[in-house]
């Protein structure tokens, strides 16, 4: 049966289905809304006006093995493992988002003096916020000065 060519369409349900699915995104902080200048990096899901939904990343803390792996893929000895991933542990709760007090950034919390590491490391790609490039630092610093720089060293 066809409906008559004067009887309303039915309304769509996609833009209030994505309306509560990114809802539910901010509200869990899966998701944040910021405005991004323009050049910004970034991975717009959705943009409105004056504002753009960007992915923030990965909220929740990585777990043992996901930390043990990031800072594996980075390099770090199998010696010195257990003592990193105790410093990590106790620096960020592994959570790789994390900033400190003082602008410390990511899974070991590097200190913002030490921000053009990654940039000399890493070029544009640098992200301090990405555990495994962090953990590559966090390695770095280490072969430089030891547990000295962390406030969770052994």
């Amino acid at each position: 049966m066809t409906p008559a060519p004067d009887a309303p369409a039915a309304a769509p349900r996609r833009p209030l289905l994505l309306a509560v699915v990114l809802l539910l995104g901010v509200l869990s902080g899966s998701w944040t809304i910021r405005v991004l200048a323009e050049g910004t990096e970034g991975t717009p899901v959705a943009a409105g006006p004056g504002f753009v939904l960007v992915h923030s990343g990965r909220p929740e803390p990585l777990s043992r093995r996901g930390a043990e792996a990031m800072l594996r893929q980075a390099g770090w000895p199998e010696k010195d493992l257990p003592t990193a991933l105790a410093v990590s542990g106790c620096e960020s709760g592994w959570r790789p988002r994390v900033v400190g007090a003082a602008g410390e950034l990511g899974l070991f919390q590097i200190h913002p003096v030490h921000r053009w590491r990654f940039d000399a490391r890493f070029g544009p790609a640098a992200d301090p916020f990405n555990p495994a490039q962090n953990a590559a630092v966090a390695l770095d610093l280490f072969h430089e000065e030891g547990w000295a720089p962390w406030s969770c060293r052994p």
